[in-house]
């Protein structure tokens, strides 16, 4: 599915945020409205797995970067 392919690919620059330094605010821009869907999901759907590893990126990004404004358009 596509989706899983946009949340791979968002993982990824959740990582790449991470090992920078000094980074204030960032944009993940999806254009897959279902990836985007899935993110905000809390029941498990196929494939979700990968959205939690985005949701455990994204705290590691958050607590690398204290006050980063993320934005998924």
């Amino acid at each position: 599915m596509v989706y899983k392919g946009e949340g791979i690919a968002t993982v990824l620059g959740a990582k790449l945020i991470s090992s920078k330094w000094s980074i204030q605010s960032a944009m993940f821009c999806i254009d897959s409205q279902a990836a985007i869907k899935a993110i905000q999901l809390t029941k498990p759907k196929p494939g979700h797995y990968i959205f939690d590893m985005l949701h455990k990126s994204l705290e590691g990004v958050r607590n690398q970067h204290p006050g980063i404004r993320i934005k998924v358009r």
